[in-house]
């Protein structure tokens, strides 16, 4: 019986304990990982819970930003320590920005900083600083979030659901697909629209009009741990159409001397590879609706329909052409994960070739089916041009 009483008792004291400690702590919700010279320049994104309480009234941030440097990683960390009042606590990591040029030079010994961080989940978002310092990501401020770590997480998880573009990569997915053998992984960038300097006002959370916006932007491609370069917006969403991160993309095709919008979805891929005749079959199977018409077409003519169907065809087809062309001949590296599909339907033939798999994976000829049927046109079965 004793013994029984004394749990709740321990329970108890430690919820106190918890408590008070965290009064002592600083939550740190981002962090930013740069390079200048030969020293690494880190900058943790902390919630600054007094002034939280006042934000909303007063137009003061509710975050705050310190920075450290030093030769390694955890010298920079200790020298934001020395500077912070309270102990930083990276339980509560959102999301981590990496600079391109740290980027380029390798990953490896960053990943494996962060693995060793027995605070850290994991499950925080990874991205690339584009055309800006990662730190200046993180200052950017966002009359629509507390944190501007929480502005990247809410666009990536809503572009994500409605963009070809962007999918959800955190720090396990990235370190899954790096380990696994037959694929090299991307990344999601992000970058800063407009003034950054003026970006980073508190009077910003006042404006009507920002000065300047986070947008999470197109893909990074590398081969294993280095970034090797960028794919534009065409080449990531045929990118991710391929490797089947994403089941949905816009479309526009040509009508008249203007454009009609369609979004392509319930995108269904089958991937068949056949090493003796050097071929990748890629099996497309989709619906489409009609999202936006600008000009005169008759939408109840089924020979029109037949011709739009085979217009989206041609530009889906285009997409995945750019894509396949930019990862095979001009960076030569499987981010599509066909190295990975032959080492898990096929282990001893991968054990044969995976020593000459850059080689093999160049010269795949990729062909494409693709079967795309027009099942709504909103709610107009007709266009209102075509009406009158």
């Amino acid at each position: 019986m004793k013994k029984l009483l004394l749990i709740p008792i321990i329970l108890l004291l430690t919820g106190c304990w918890n408590y008070n400690e965290l009064n002592n702590l600083a939550i740190c919700t981002g962090i930013a990982i740069d390079k200048n010279e030969n020293n690494y320049e880190i900058t943790f994104l902390v919630s600054n819970a007094k002034k939280n309480e006042v934000s909303a009234k007063e137009g003061e941030a509710g975050t705050t930003t310190y920075n450290g440097t030093g030769e390694t990683l955890k010298e920079a960390i200790n020298d934001i320590k020395l500077k912070m009042p309270f102990k930083p606590y990276t339980g509560h990591l959102v999301v981590t920005v990496i600079s391109e040029n740290i980027a380029k030079e390798g990953l490896e010994n960053i990943l494996d900083y962060l693995a060793r961080d027995t605070e850290s989940r994991n499950f925080f978002y990874i991205l690339l600083s584009k055309d800006a310092k990662a730190k200046e990501i993180l200052e950017i401020i966002s009359p629509l979030q507390t944190f501007p770590s929480q502005t990247i997480a809410s666009d990536i998880n809503s572009s994500s659901e409605e963009s070809s573009l962007i999918y959800k990569i955190t720090y396990n997915d990235f370190i899954y697909t790096l380990l696994e053998e037959g694929q090299n992984p991307v990344l999601n960038s992000v970058t800063i629209l407009g003034n950054k300097e003026e970006g980073t006002n508190t009077k910003e959370l006042s404006d009507t009009i920002p000065k300047a916006t986070i947008k999470i932007d197109t893909l990074g491609i590398f081969k294993e741990d280095k970034l090797i370069g960028w794919a534009n917006k065409q080449q990531s969403e045929g990118i991710n159409i391929l490797s089947n991160k994403t089941n949905n993309i816009y479309i526009k095709t040509k009508c008249e001397d203007k454009y009609i919008m369609n979004h392509v979805e319930n995108i269904k891929l089958k991937t068949n590879i056949d090493l003796k005749n050097n071929t990748v079959k890629i099996n497309i199977d989709a619906k489409s609706t009609i999202s936006e018409v600008n000009c005169k077409i008759n939408l109840e003519d089924k020979e029109t329909i037949n011709k739009l169907e085979n217009d989206i065809k041609k530009e889906l087809d285009k997409t995945i052409y750019e894509a396949t062309n930019l990862v095979q001949n001009k960076y030569n590296t499987d981010i599509l994960g066909y190295g990975k599909i032959i080492h898990k339907t096929n282990p001893k033939k991968w054990k044969e070739i995976k020593n000459n798999w850059n080689e093999i994976f160049k010269n795949l000829k990729i062909e494409t089916n693709i079967n795309i049927k027009i099942n709504n046109q909103g709610t107009l079965l007709q266009t209102i041009k075509e009406a009158k």
